[in-house]
């Protein structure tokens, strides 16, 4: 069933058409990604589907096109405007998710203690009652814990609880919000590019959370990882049209690519049919004895429904890295090198580095590994140990986000500057190697999206010969196909590689070494990722909290009436706990993470309360 239906949807600004009459829906549990070029639109149409902008009149009807979401089902998207207040500090700012949960357990505190003084009072039990119910739908008695095991998730420890958000940085601010966006749990959660700015293990958690989300996701992303582990359908914005493909991003290639193959087929028999009735109607036309065979022909011809090979807009990039390098040298030895500022990021670690080394450094966020390139670079000292160059040789580095241009500068002008003997084609040929094509590489560097001037920087970065190129996370806001074309020129790249990534993909096929920073030390791995991911993140165990019990104080001797009620209240319970039991041990939820967890949570809740009712029925048989 529908949850969401847009209608002929189209953006235009100026006279610049970004998409036309785009009609999509997403299902109830559905998760769909929007996939598409950088500039295709992608973010454009989220904010079309939030109400943040409008869409445009479809040709002359002068009628925009409309989203319609059902009735009572909310809507969620990650944005600045998540964060209510800047003076909060983060416990204030996430409980503003539980208001009603919170005023539930205040309530509860109230009536429980009446009751402890007035045990026979039915109208108290009734009311006691409801609100128990209420607050059992809700899972009101575990707020604090859903809250605490959220933020754990960010990366967020008790000791920042009393933190204001305006301490935080702006990546900071960006988990808080997607946290408190999670907490509220909406029946559509719009996402974009939900994978940036968080580390390697908390992406791996999310993957889980969202796979047994009970809710519906439309999201945006270049992780293909992330979109192969959680979307179930594919929406591609390509020559301001959308298609849809039912599966992964795996299956939408091979969809994609089954479905080019099939209409260049049947495209090239109707050019042959084509070709045959224009050669008959050009050769007996002018012949009075067939003329109206050839007119019949004519309007054969009218009535063909033409296929038309869509163009390419994402054309294959071809980049290419050049070193002085032909044959593996030994380049340097981190010999017991630790990192940090003030105190101790990562405890001493030593690795040689040889020419053809790829190395890629993952982990957490702020345990060092763009440290680790400053310190390379000599910009931040080293706690300890030392880093020995065997020879003087050029050093390549790529910026995460600070692109260091001239807001006035055009792409043109960059480029330019750098290599001034260039010719006027060259210079456009050359960034037409990293999708700068006709009048955008006269375009402003302040006009520039993320990924374009990423790829401006990968631009620039290729007309130097480097033995070791170092890049803090180059394949953010890249699309795919530029992202493909990177890591084709970084596979063929003979000189040394340290990246810093949380691209799985990337570090899968490109690098040969990990250094994987967690808890204050280096892991080295000769491998891949999936080593990585095997020897630690699939280990690491989840310490659960233990809640507070709730107490129901009893002064008085009960009733018959009011003990046959506990009773029946510890029977049902009791029931509750075996279903529970019975849920979690079978086959098909093993690995439903979700569903575990909201298990566990109902359990430890009814087994305190359960533990309290036993309780009250002991002292009532003193």
């Amino acid at each position: 069933m529908s949850l969401l239906q847009a209608s002929n949807i189209t953006k235009r600004f100026g006279v610049v058409e970004l998409f036309s009459n785009l009609t999509f829906s997403v299902n109830e549990r559905e998760r769909v990604a929007l996939i598409g070029a950088n500039g295709s639109g992608k973010t454009t149409l989220l904010k079309i589907v939030i109400g943040e902008e409008e869409p445009s009149y479809n040709g002359e009807d002068k009628k925009a096109g409309v989203v319609t979401l059902m009735r009572d089902k909310t809507l969620g998207y990650l944005s600045q405007h998540v964060i209510s207040n800047l003076d909060n500090t983060l416990i204030e700012e996430v409980k503003d998710v539980f208001k009603r949960e919170i005023q539930l357990n205040e309530d509860f505190t109230r009536i429980t203690h009446e009751l402890s003084l007035d045990v026979h009072n039915e109208k108290l039990m009734e009311k006691y009652d409801q609100l128990l119910a209420e607050m059992e739908t809700l899972k009101a008695f575990d707020y604090l814990y859903q809250i605490k095991a959220i933020l754990s998730h960010f990366g967020f420890s008790e000791r920042d609880y009393e933190r204001q958000i305006a301490s935080f940085s702006g990546g900071e601010r960006t988990k808080i919000s997607f946290a408190k966006l999670i907490l509220t749990k909406p029946d559509l959660l719009i996402l974009d590019e939900p994978t940036n700015h968080l580390d390697v293990a908390t992406i791996e958690w999310l993957t889980k959370y969202l796979n047994t989300y009970q809710g519906a996701i439309l999201f945006v992303s270049h992780d293909r990882y992330f979109i192969d582990d959680v979307a179930t359908r594919i929406l591609e914005l390509e020559n301001n049209t959308l298609t849809s493909y039912t599966g992964n991003y795996e299956q939408y290639v091979i969809e994609k690519k089954n479905n080019a193959e099939l209409l260049l087929r049947q495209y090239k028999i109707q050019q042959k049919e084509i070709a045959k009735l224009e050669w008959f109607i050009k050769f007996y036309m002018p012949k009075p004895r067939f003329a109206s065979r050839a007119k019949d022909r004519q309007k054969k011809l009218a009535k063909i429904e033409r296929i038309s090979i869509p163009k390419t807009s994402n054309n294959k990039l071809k980049l290419h890295l050049e070193t002085p390098l032909k044959n593996r040298k030994k380049l340097a030895l981190f010999s017991e090198i630790s990192l940090g500022y003030g105190h101790t990021l990562v405890e001493p670690f030593s690795f040689y580095l040889f020419s053809g080394d790829k190395f890629a450094v993952m982990g957490d966020n702020g345990t060092g590994k763009s440290t680790l390139l400053k310190a390379i670079l000599g910009e931040v000292e080293l706690m300890s140990g030392a880093i020995e160059f065997a020879r003087k040789f050029k050093i390549g580095y790529l910026k995460q986000s600070d692109f260091d241009f001239g807001t006035s500068l055009t792409p043109y002008d960059v480029i330019s500057q750098i290599r001034p003997m260039m010719g006027r084609t060259e210079v456009r040929s050359h960034l037409g190697r990293f999708g700068f094509y006709e009048d955008e590489v006269f375009k402003a560097i302040s006009n520039l999206s993320g990924g374009e001037l990423m790829r401006l920087n990968l631009a620039k970065l290729v007309l130097s010969d480097y033995e070791l190129l170092l890049l803090d996370e180059p394949t953010n806001n890249l699309d795919i196909l530029t992202r493909d074309a990177l890591i084709d020129a970084l596979k063929d790249y003979q000189g040394a590689l340290i990246i810093v990534s949380h691209d799985r993909h990337l570090v899968n096929q490109v690098c040969n070494h990990i250094i994987y920073f967690h808890q204050g030390e280096a892991l080295l791995v000769e491998g891949d990722y999936s080593d990585v991911k095997e020897q630690l993140i699939d280990k690491e165990e989840i310490v659960e909290e233990v809640k507070p019990v709730v107490v129901v104080p009893q002064k008085k001797k009960m009733t018959n009436n009011a003990r046959t009620k506990l009773q029946s209240e510890i029977a049902a319970f009791e029931a509750r706990l075996n279903e529970i039991h019975l849920l979690m041990t079978k086959d098909e939820n093993y690995d439903n993470y979700q569903l575990h967890n909201e298990l566990e949570i109902e359990q430890k809740a009814i087994e305190s309360q359960l533990l309290v009712l036993l309780e009250t029925l002991e002292q009532d048989n003193q």
